[in-house]
């Protein structure tokens, strides 16, 4: 009964029995309790604590990275608990106080920041790193001693980084460790599925495109020069169609007023041209507007000329 019923206590237990016909002293019962049950220390788990404040959450820590010429550079990394999304790289070759601090100021810029923020006994958070937490709000929670388990969550992203990322690239110099792993926390971010939170992406698409219903292609994104690829599916063309009006004094061919489409992702040719349905058009890159230059269709009278906008296929994916 102690075993089964966690919430029993030796009184209760001693009238079940009786319930039984069973007379049994209560020292008795408590004698053998001590047997099966182990005496838990009161309030919440260290466990318990992070699970129920985990949206409040940063844990940061120390990577140290050797270079081709075996140099050591260190990256300091803050991540959120509640979504693994990693908030904020930084790269140096002498990682001070006052550098640390300049790092906590950059993540938690424009009043964003923790309640809470969980680091270890590094040396390297010294009093400045202290006195810019306390400014900001943030309650610093520091692990115990030889207890990694303590910042599980930013311990594994350490081991991620270097398992995916670190051990199959040659690192020269601080600018191109800053570059790379800034594109692994943008491809960790929104592109890679996370075991702990049921394979979701730290940061899902806010406007996800509808999926191409007759089984379109599926576009592969590499990332890292190949060592990862993201992979999504095209959208269809878009099945409604566009009409907006020109005055009849508009020269043709014409750009169509007050109308802005935005391209995401466009390929590009050697040049640095746009290719529309083959032909080279001038533009800008990713998610700068480009006016339609051409594909207008007049209908209509020259008084009021209504244009028909074909429809131009998007790639799936691109956000603003």
């Amino acid at each position: 009964m102690a075993r089964d019923n966690r919430l029993w206590g030796a009184e209760r237990i001693r009238g079940e029995l009786l319930k039984l016909g069973i007379r049994v002293c209560k020292r008795t019962i408590q004698k053998y309790m001590r047997q099966v049950r182990i005496t838990r220390p009161r309030g919440q788990t260290w466990s318990t604590f992070l699970h129920t404040h985990a949206q409040q959450i940063w844990a940061c820590d120390f990577l140290p990275v050797t270079d081709l010429f075996f140099h050591s550079l260190f990256v300091f990394f803050n991540t959120l608990l509640h979504s693994r999304r990693v908030i904020h790289v930084g790269v140096t070759r002498s990682p001070t106080d006052a550098w640390t601090a300049q790092q906590l100021r950059e993540a938690t810029a424009y009043g964003a920041g923790p309640k809470y923020l969980i680091r270890d006994n590094d040396g390297k958070f010294g009093v400045t790193f202290v006195r810019v937490a306390k400014t900001s709000c943030i309650q610093i929670l520091t692990t115990p001693y030889h207890a990694p388990r303590a910042n599980a969550i930013c311990e594994r992203f350490l081991g991620s980084v270097r398992r995916e990322c670190l051990d199959h690239l040659l690192i020269l110099h601080e600018k191109q460790l800053h570059r790379v792993l800034n594109s692994y926390a943008h491809y960790f971010n929104r592109a890679r599925p996370h075991q702990g939170i049921q394979q979701q992406r730290p940061e899902p698409p806010t406007k996800p495109l509808p999926p191409d219903p007759t089984g379109g292609t599926i576009l592969s994104f590499p990332v890292l020069g190949g060592l990862h690829h993201d992979y999504r599916r095209s959208a269809y063309v878009l099945p409604n169609t566009m009409y907006c009006q020109r005055p009849a004094q508009s020269a043709s061919p014409m750009i169509i007023n007050m109308q802005i489409l935005v391209i995401f992702g466009a390929p590009w040719n050697k040049q640095g041209r746009w290719m529309l349905s083959g032909t080279g058009v001038s533009g800008f890159k990713r998610t700068d507007f480009l006016p339609i230059l051409t594909s207008c269709d007049s209908q209509g009278s020259n008084d009021n000329v209504i244009e028909e906008v074909k429809p131009i296929i998007f790639l799936a994916g691109y956000h603003m």
